[in-house]
């Protein structure tokens, strides 16, 4: 029997983002795998061709799991860094669902925000990290997606409310709630931002922080907040890196969350 896991991510072309936030996730991961062998790689097709032109090269998933095959594996987790049940983990399924037969065992990791209590932990950990502010809201910035799975979005601002943290709004640069919402929800003069995503990447470094004209920052500003841009990602946070952890924990013992 020879184990692996092959940790899979949408990706970054903004190399902190890359090297700091997912390398760090990874490297969480492998930590409760210390028997496996480790394999990376990302889904968007459009991040691995911009890193291949860097002379970087990333596997797809599909790629991925062909060179555990030919490496002998015969038992293999995929673990997504995802943050949600959308639209690229029903993808990552449908793969998985192809391979299964391929392997031994091949199990199908969740992603970082599965469960209720998943986002419980989340909204704690970010209101330590991000303590209120007397005058100011927290504006938390997440992808968003058509999957029904952004419901979790105005879900995870419920849960802030519930524990306390009023001043927490939570807005998506491509689902629901959109800006008009979130600004339509603010009562003070000042905000900080920071992004909801794993990484500080593309959109937390343009359509959040940015100096174009959609950028929530410049928009926020026009309408005459002070804004403050925290460019981190969640990936670079011990905390949720051992969410992660928590969740690789969960299926070495063969429990199921679906």
């Amino acid at each position: 029997m020879r184990q692996a896991i092959v940790i899979v991510s949408f990706g970054s072309s903004v190399e902190t983002a890359r090297v700091q936030q997912i390398s760090a996730v990874e490297e969480a991961i492998k930590a409760e795998t210390p028997g496996s062998l480790a394999y990376t790689a990302y889904t968007s097709p459009t991040i691995r061709r911009i890193l291949r032109g860097r002379g970087i090269s990333i596997p797809s998933l599909e790629e991925a799991l062909d060179q555990m095959l030919e490496d002998g594996i015969t038992d293999a987790l995929v673990q997504p860094t995802h943050l949600l049940y959308g639209i690229e983990y029903d993808k990552m399924k449908a793969t998985v669902d192809a391979y299964a037969g391929r392997f031994a065992s091949l199990q199908f990791g969740i992603p970082l925000l599965a469960t209720t209590e998943d986002l419980r932990e989340l909204a704690a950990i970010l209101s330590e990290a991000y303590p209120r502010k007397e005058g100011e809201a927290l504006v938390f910035l997440g992808h968003g997606t058509d999957h029904f799975a952004n419901v979790v979005y105005p879900a995870l601002q419920m849960i802030f409310h519930m524990q306390g943290r009023e001043d927490v709004l939570i807005g998506t640069v491509e689902g629901w709630p959109s800006y008009e919402e979130v600004r339509a929800q603010l009562h003070v003069s000042a905000l900080r931002m920071v992004p909801l995503m794993l990484v500080a990447g593309d959109h937390a470094i343009h359509d959040m922080a940015g100096d174009g004209e959609d950028s929530w920052k410049r928009r926020f500003e026009e309408d005459g907040l002070a804004v403050q841009c925290v460019l981190q990602g969640l990936g670079a946070m011990p905390p949720i890196q051992e969410l992660y952890q928590k969740h690789i924990r969960t299926l070495q013992k063969g429990d199921r969350y679906l």
